[in-house]
């Protein structure tokens, strides 16, 4: 692994870097917490993550004006999108990329269900949004309402668990590029200290995919006594992975897909 990473990095987040790569390699499982991830996406620049509430649902509001409201809100938010954010897009995208090619290599060779075929067709049409929506090419309200439909696959378990998590990967990082480190239906203001109340945490669930032995023949893991065993090396291989060359390729991509959408 290339632990120098970008020379064009800011301090701050090349100092981050350093710091949580030798704690993830000290820790006995091998974990990057969420306040770590949050304490990075920070150290980018200022972008929405900073930004106050853009919306909050008032008593007897009619649904119809709060759903126009929050896209009005968002639609804003989006055009006045800083740098940092794209960062944070390009790094998600990377992220659900390099998930989906390592697990082309075993699990995705294997037979597949029609849940399981759904699942990978629905990946690659997220990604291609999530890239049509960073380089402006698409409106942020036709991502969003293309998202919302893909909220389904919480309510299947008939698939093996590496492709549930690659699922949710990429739905999660469109997420996060639309609607910044926010739940679509809880604005707070993300802070190093309240980073726990993030939701969309594509990044977990891209370890999880990576990480998690496969077993093609067990699909009924969410209502199974039987734990999911995984790999530690293979997630400290996702970890040096996303903090030393993702990282670094998304800050220059980025530079890129900022400039376009300018």
């Amino acid at each position: 692994m290339n632990d120098e990473g970008s020379k064009d990095l800011p301090p701050k987040t090349s100092e981050l870097i350093s710091e949580t790569l030798l704690a993830v390699r000290k820790h006995p499982e091998h974990y990057l917490y969420s306040a770590q991830r949050g304490e990075i996406y920070l150290s980018f620049g200022d972008s929405r993550l900073n930004l106050p509430p853009p919306l909050k649902q008032q008593p007897n509001t009619n649904p119809n004006d709060i759903k126009l409201q929050i896209s009005d809100a968002l639609r804003a938010q989006w055009m006045h999108a800083q740098f940092a954010d794209f960062v944070i897009g390009e790094l998600s995208i990377l992220t659900t990329k390099y998930v989906f090619e390592a697990l082309s290599k075993n699990i995705l060779s294997n037979e597949l269900n029609r849940f399981e075929k759904d699942f990978l067709t629905d990946v690659t049409e997220i990604m291609e949004l999530a890239r049509l929506l960073l380089d402006n090419e698409i409106r942020i309200e036709t991502a969003k309402e293309q998202l919302t439909e893909r909220y389904w696959f919480f309510e299947f378990t008939e698939e093996a668990y590496n492709i549930s998590r690659l699922y949710s990967t990429a739905v999660l990082s469109l997420n996060i590029i639309i609607y910044g480190a926010r739940k679509p239906d809880r604005y707070s203001l993300i802070t190093p200290e309240n980073w726990k109340a993030i939701s969309m945490d594509y990044a977990s669930e891209a370890a999880n995919a990576i990480s998690a032995i496969p077993n093609p023949t067990f699909r009924d893991w969410q209502n199974s006594d039987i734990p999911i065993s995984f790999d530690k090396k293979k997630r400290l291989e996702f970890w040096e992975w996303w903090l030393t060359e993702a990282i670094p390729q998304a800050w220059d991509l980025a530079q890129t897909s900022y400039q376009s959408a300018r």
